[in-house]
């Protein structure tokens, strides 16, 4: 049987940089980012969407009240993506949803005793009902929760439903939110934040792939493609903002907190999904890196993209440098960033990087003006999960 085509219909995103394409390129032009010190811990770094406000989406809904901020980005987000891609409530009733949903944190702190269905605030999948109940999405489903890969996950599962027949239009995304006092309380103890030195600016220090930094900031947001093979998208006029070509996941199984030494696995999940596109490695254009800034996942990241592309140097990108590190709904949202980058033929610098862990590598010290095709996004989560998506612009 031959492999369908999966297009990207319908692009869904609440993040710092804004949440329209004319907002998010704006933002990249003009350095505008979100990044302050903590209120909860003055230690520490973090990057909120400050303007956001459920309501202004989403006036009324019964469920709301169950819902943390960080799965009221997923049911926004989801929205969003399907008033973009004008499918009917037909097709949303045959739509499959995939949802990279994390823990909620702060559900720690939670009196079970103050709601009659509080339990809805700890189950991982209560924004996949919430996104199905409210939009009507009620084909095959799966909710995803692998640590910081689930919203990439999320989007290549539906996308393997997709291109094996299963499915002709899949929902897939995932937000997060982790700024809460749980939230930073708990990765400030797992010494994994970015921390705070005497004077120092929120804006001006975090920098993933340089040798000066050691740390990530913690940031939160959401977003969800709408996914459809190509010929249902065709058929129906839908406007197509690229292509999925390939996707695969692994997991190191070494360390519950650090990437597998050797980089191994991870790029064995990086050299699978290039193979399903059918793409060479020196056909790929750009990496959209998962560059959490840790000093681990930073050499890891390194090793990889060395052993993987030893001739071609694609550009790097390392998109929380921008918006932060979204947790569960990283994967998410840096892809449909990344992709309103690509179609608007910007492509953002990774921020306050001076001086590289590496020479030999294109990491990106400026925006550039590129019209670029082919980019592999990566993702790597606590307990060795990894996942990584190929697309086509």
């Amino acid at each position: 049987m031959k492999s369908a085509r999966v297009a990207i219909t319908g692009i869904g995103i609440i993040s710092s940089l804004g949440s329209k394409a004319k907002e998010i390129i704006s933002s990249i032009q003009e350095d505008r980012v979100g990044f302050q010190v903590s209120e909860i811990n003055s230690h520490v770094f973090v990057c909120p969407i400050s303007w956001f406000d459920f309501k202004d989406y989403i006036p009324r809904y019964k469920y709301a009240r169950y819902l943390p901020r960080s799965w009221k980005f997923s049911l926004c987000a989801a929205k969003k993506a399907i008033e973009q891609s004008n499918l009917s409530q037909a097709d949303l009733g045959k739509t499959g949803l995939f949802v990279g949903s994390g823990p909620n944190v702060e559900g720690i702190y939670l009196d079970p005793s103050k709601k009659a269905l509080g339990i809805l605030e700890i189950l991982p999948n209560t924004p996949s009902f919430c996104i199905s109940h409210f939009l009507g999405v009620h084909g095959e489903n799966l909710t995803i929760s692998t640590a910081c890969s689930s919203s990439l996950q999320a989007i290549g599962e539906g996308f393997l439903r997709i291109r094996s027949g299963q499915l002709k239009i899949a929902l897939c995304g995932g937000g997060d939110s982790r700024l809460g006092r749980a939230g930073t309380l708990l990765y400030h103890r797992a010494g994994v934040l970015l921390t705070r030195q005497k004077n120092t600016c929120a804006k001006q220090v975090y920098a993933p792939f340089d040798i000066q930094n050691s740390g990530f900031v913690p940031g939160e947001g959401g977003a969800f493609l709408v996914l459809e093979e190509m010929e249902h998208a065709i058929k129906r006029k839908a406007e197509i903002f690229g292509e999925v070509l390939g996707y695969s996941s692994s997991l190191d199984g070494t360390n519950p907190t650090a990437p597998g030494r050797g980089s191994s696995y991870s790029s064995q999940c990086v050299k699978r999904s290039l193979e399903m596109s059918k793409l060479d490695s020196s056909e790929i254009d750009i990496i959209f890196s998962h560059g959490t800034g840790t000093v681990l996942n930073d050499e890891m990241e390194i090793n990889l993209i060395k052993r993987i592309f030893p001739i071609n140097k694609p550009y790097i990108c390392a998109l929380k440098s921008w918006i932060g590190h979204l947790a569960a709904g990283c994967g998410a949202v840096e892809m449909a960033v990344g992709i309103i980058c690509m179609k608007n033929g910007l492509i953002p610098k990774i921020r306050n990087l001076k001086d590289p862990r590496d020479r030999e590598l294109n990491f990106l010290i400026s925006n550039t003006k590129a019209h670029l095709k082919n980019a592999v996004f990566q993702s790597f989560g606590f307990g060795g999960q990894n996942a990584a998506v190929v697309i086509r612009t």
